[in-house]
C-alpha cells in the first residue's frame, strides 16, 4: 500500500486533465464519455496489475539455520545405528554373498562349472 498515494494522485490527474483535454476539443459528448472510458479501464488495469504484483510471492523465505552451537541436536540429524540393522548372529561376516559357501576359494570358477 506504500505507492498506493503516488499513483492514485497521478491517475486522478491524469484523468482530470484528459476530461478537459477532451472538453476543450470540441468533442461530442459520447466521443467524451467513450474516452473517460476508456482511460478509466486503462487506470483499472494498471490497478489491477500493482495489486497483483504486490500480492504475489517474489522469493520463498531465506533458510535460517538454528544454532547448533549450543549443543542441540539437529532435527533432522540421523543416528546410524538406528538406521542398519542388526546382522544375525553366529555370522562374523557379512550376510551377503556372491559366491556360495563351499566356493569362497582363490581360484575362479571353471567355465561351464556352477
Amino acid at each position: 500500500m506504500g505507492g498506493f498515494t503516488p499513483r492514485f494522485a497521478f491517475e486522478v490527474i491524469f484523468l482530470v486533465l484528459l476530461a478537459i483535454a477532451c472538453g476543450l476539443a470540441d468533442l461530442r459528448p459520447l466521443v467524451i464519455g467513450l474516452v473517460m472510458g476508456g482511460a478509466w479501464v486503462l487506470m483499472t488495469g494498471i490497478e489491477w496489475l500493482a495489486w497483483r504484483s504486490e500480492s504475489t510471492v517474489d522469493a520463498p523465505p531465506v533458510w535460517q539455520p538454528d544454532d547448533f552451537g549450543n549443543g542441540a541436536e539437529p532435527l533432522d540429524s540421523w543416528d546410524i545405528d538406528e538406521i542398519l540393522a542388526p546382522l544375525p548372529e553366529g555370522e562374523a561376516g557379512g550376510s551377503t554373498s556372491i559366491l556360495p559357501p563351499d566356493a569362497e576359494r582363490d581360484e575362479p570358477p571353471e567355465p561351464g562349472r556352477p
